[in-house]
Formats: C-alpha cells, sequence, structure tokens
C-alpha cells in the first residue's frame, strides 16, 4: 500500500445520467461554480456563498488527512435545445467516422510502408463516410418516391389535396417525390457548412495557459470544404441514379426519352464515381 505524502489529493469526478441534473445536485452543494468547459461541456466544484470553489471533505488515508475535490462534468446542454438540435441524432454515422478518422493511429517517422498503409486507411474512411451519404440519400429516396409519388399522387388517390394534373402527368409526380431529397440534400450542407465552435463565455480561459480539455486544440482537416462538396455531389448523384432505374441500369422507353434517360443516369453514376475518386486522392491532412 502507497502510504499518501504531503502534496497527495484525491479529485473525485462525477457525470451524470440522461436525466436533467442540476450542477449543484451532482457535487452534492448548495451552490456549484464552473471551473473549466466551454458553456456546453461544463466542469464544476462545490461553491461557497462568495461563489468560490470550495474543497471536499477530508480523507483519512494511512493515517494522514488528504485533500478531496469534487467535479462534475455537466454535459445535458449538449443534447438539449430543441428540434432542430436533436436532429444531431441522424448524423451520428457521421460523427463516428469523423471520431475514427483521428483515432488511427500515426505512423512512425522514417516507416515508408507505414506511412502508406496510414494514407490507405484514411482513403477508406473517406470512402466509408461517402457511402453513408449515398446509403442515406438513396433510402430517403426510395421512401419519398414510394410514399408521395407512387402512392398518394397516384390517380384517384386522396391523401393529398391538389388539381387532377399532378397525377395524371408523370414527370410532375417525379418532381414532386424528388423535392424532399433536394431539400434533405440542402439541409444536411446546410448543417455542414455551421461552425461549432464554442466562445469561452462562461469560464475564462487565463492567459498563457492551454486548456487540458480533450479536443480543445484538434487542428481542423483542411480539406474539409472540399469533403463537404463531394459529399452533396455524390448525394445528388445518388438521387439521379435511384430515380432513373437504380444502381443496375437505367429505365427503359423508347425514342429519345430513353436516349435522355440512360445519358442522365450515366452522368449521375459519373458524377459518384468522381467523388468516390476524388475523396480516396485527396492530400493526407496530416
Amino acid at each position: 500500500m502507497l502510504i499518501p505524502g504531503p502534496d497527495t489529493r484525491v479529485v473525485e469526478l462525477r457525470v451524470h445520467g440522461v436525466q436533467g441534473t442540476t450542477p449543484h445536485s451532482l457535487v452534492d452543494a448548495v451552490a456549484a461554480v464552473d471551473v473549466a468547459g466551454d458553456g456546453l461541456g461544463r466542469v464544476v466544484r462545490p461553491a461557497d456563498r462568495l461563489r468560490r470553489p470550495a474543497p471536499g471533505p477530508v480523507l483519512q488515508a494511512g493515517g494522514r488527512p488528504v485533500t478531496r475535490v469534487v467535479e462534475g462534468y455537466v454535459w445535458g446542454r449538449m443534447t438539449s435545445g430543441g428540434w432542430a438540435k436533436a436532429t444531431w441524432a441522424l448524423l451520428f454515422p457521421f460523427s463516428l467516422a469523423n471520431v475514427a478518422h483521428w483515432m488511427l493511429p500515426p505512423a512512425p517517422a522514417g516507416s515508408l510502408p507505414a506511412h502508406l498503409l496510414g494514407i490507405g486507411l484514411r482513403a477508406l474512411l473517406r470512402l466509408a463516410a461517402l457511402l453513408l451519404t449515398v446509403l442515406l440519400v438513396a433510402q430517403l429516396e426510395v421512401i419519398s418516391l414510394d410514399l408521395v409519388a407512387a402512392q398518394c399522387l397516384a390517380p384517384g388517390a386522396t391523401c393529398l389535396w391538389g388539381p387532377t394534373w399532378l397525377s395524371t402527368t408523370p414527370w410532375v409526380r417525379a418532381v414532386v417525390g424528388l423535392a424532399p431529397i433536394a431539400l434533405a440534400v440542402l439541409v444536411l450542407h446546410r448543417m455542414s457548412s455551421v461552425d461549432w465552435r464554442i466562445e469561452r463565455k462562461e469560464v475564462p480561459a487565463a492567459e498563457g495557459v492551454r486548456s487540458g480539455l480533450p479536443g480543445a486544440h484538434v487542428a481542423t482537416d483542411p480539406d474539409t470544404p472540399s469533403l463537404r462538396v463531394l459529399h452533396v455531389v455524390a448525394g445528388l448523384g445518388t438521387a439521379v441514379v435511384v430515380a432513373l432505374g437504380g444502381p443496375l441500369g437505367p429505365l427503359v422507353a423508347p425514342g429519345w426519352h430513353g436516349a435522355a434517360i440512360t445519358a442522365c443516369w450515366a452522368l449521375g453514376a459519373g458524377l459518384v464515381g468522381v467523388a468516390a475518386l476524388v475523396v480516396m486522392l485527396l492530400v493526407d491532412p496530416t
């Protein structure tokens, strides 16, 4: 058993569950004060009457008193804020792809095989993330075309109100069925363009002191704008391919209609292929 020295102290870190927990109840105190964090993820300690951090009860170890510090990590604001913020759950697979990118082991200096392996793994990760976009757009489009274009706008259907020419004109039904997909791609593009940097307003950072919080100084991937555009291109190309027949081939139609469908289908498939190729060939950000 180690004997505690004069500088020994114990830090007890508490993290609440999914229920709404107040900072002072988390640290079992009348009041709590922030000692670190960015407003969304907060580290709090018990506070005295002057709103100063107060130490916890002293522990006895090896016959000596040991200072005890009680801290609580409050993360409830990360998942609260209305229906718009709740959509983060739909993008959780993309979050895992981003996290996995930074979890790849660094390549040792001077090792060419390790460096090439790292480039290959990052290329495959980016391709997998692009395929997530393709899968999401394809699933949403199949649902939209089936429920809206094929069922609700079918001749004689009563689920949608509108003039009769909406159900008797095939291209109008297709445009209406594809409208939710275009809106979804636009929303995803706008969400990916949001700057999620948090201003440290509640706990001012001390000058010359680097934050010890995880991820506080992670460099942003310089390829992010390019990746954003490539994901949009792949999503739009997927929408064209699925609408015109699917991945197995374009719809068959006589005359110039068939030629136009084939040309548009080939263009959509080409967009997806080019986006996948460019994603894999992007320069390694490290």
